[in-house]
């Protein structure tokens, strides 16, 4: 006997409020062909599922049958084929003053397994919850029902997680320093870098003349793997206080994953807060952690009254001290 699979999907409207009583909306069950069930068994499941929703406090089910509903049917010219479709789900939601949409789909795959793919979102692609029951037939509903519900009851009062805070250029960032570049998306675990405060400034020498460090690179986000190199091989030829070593010493108002910003990195610095007035920055030239041979590395100017501001070029790695402005990316 075929299986059938009864997926909730639990559209969550984007201006979600938790509160004490939740108003949801139960749509009508989508039949998928070939799952055994009638349009009238659907029914019946819808039947039992609102009947079992009434019972909790927290919930309250806004019929089909009541006027609201019917009405922002009618004016919202909204069709049956309309549920399928997440952004006038959500719109219709809206108009109801309802907290969520609950969208059923019976289907099966198959003479015994079942494969289905669920998507539940708030207009955007983010997976919020699903609920799915296995039953063989629908006298099985019944008796799996209470447990079935009660997991769709304890996600929609679970309260909606804080918003995730974001950032501009030229905010101060979570460890007191100036954001200068974001990425647009999370990465690689992080969006935004922040430069040190200005407070935080320091000369040093980069490393130890003629020896290489192998794989730096000058790319935007590499400036925290360079620096991970550049300091195992000083640790390894016993060298301290080098340019990289101290941005992986600093702890700033908590934090401690700085780093030596890498040459396209240093160059964001330049554009996004120097050449804005912003950052505090010396008028002075600055290392990157983006090596360019055995004897020199990459530096940029930060001067302001000269023709040459923003230039890059290579000092040699040691013997000459050069202005540090550490970064980190979160």
């Amino acid at each position: 006997m075929k299986k059938i699979l009864i997926t909730m999907l639990l559209i969550l409207i984007s201006n979600f409020i938790f509160s004490q009583e939740l108003i949801i909306v139960v749509a009508p069950f989508d039949v998928m062909a070939g799952s055994g069930f009638s349009k009238n068994d659907a029914e019946t499941i819808e039947y039992l599922l609102l009947n079992e929703l009434s019972k909790s406090k927290t919930i309250k089910v806004l019929d089909q049958s009541e006027t609201m509903f019917k009405e922002t049917i009618k004016r919202m010219e909204f069709e049956l084929s309309d549920w399928s479709n997440p952004k006038k789900v959500a719109e219709f939601g809206k108009a109801v003053n309802a907290n969520a949409v609950l969208l059923g789909r019976i289907m099966t795959l198959g003479d015994n397994e079942i494969i289905i793919a669920v998507r539940i979102n708030d207009l955007t692609t983010e997976i919020k919850a699903a609920n799915d029951m296995v039953v063989t037939k629908v006298s099985e509903v019944r008796g799996k029902l209470p447990a079935f519900t009660k997991e769709i009851v304890d996600k929609l009062s679970k309260p909606p997680p804080p918003p995730i805070k974001t950032y501009k250029i030229g905010d101060i960032g979570p460890a007191g320093g100036i954001v200068f570049y974001d990425l647009g998306f999370k990465g690689d675990g992080w969006r935004y870098l922040e430069a040190a405060p200005v407070g935080a400034e320091f000369t040093a020498e980069w490393g130890t003349y003629d020896k290489n460090v192998a794989n730096t690179m000058k790319s935007v986000g590499s400036g925290k793997q360079n620096t991970k190199l550049i300091v195992e091989q000083l640790k390894a030829l016993g060298e301290t206080n080098k340019a990289a070593q101290l941005c992986t010493a600093l702890v700033i108002n908590g934090y401690k994953d700085w780093f030596l910003p890498s040459k396209d990195e240093l160059n964001l610095m330049y554009i996004n807060l120097k050449k804005k007035g912003l950052g505090g920055f010396s008028e002075e030239e600055y290392w990157s952690s983006s090596q360019e041979d055995n004897c020199n590395a990459w530096t940029q100017l930060f001067y302001s009254t000269r023709s040459s501001d923003g230039s890059q070029g290579t000092n040699p790695k040691e013997d000459f001290p050069v202005m540090v402005r550490a970064v980190r990316a979160f």
